[in-house]
This record gives structure tokens, sequence and C-alpha cells, in this order.
């Protein structure tokens, strides 16, 4: 239970920053 509540924080923490770089990327 504590685990899949620890991958629903860290979800959104890793996902923001990857829509981050494909929004600022070169391409």
């Amino acid at each position: 239970m504590e685990y899949d509540r620890r991958l629903r924080e860290d979800a959104p923490v890793v996902m923001l920053p990857v829509g981050s770089l494909e929004q600022h990327g070169p391409h």
C-alpha cells in the first residue's frame, strides 16, 4: 500500500521534468 503511494508521488515529479524537456527541447 505504501509502495503504491510512493509511486504515485514520484510519478508526477518524474513526468513534470520530462514534459518540460519536450517543450523546451531543441527539436
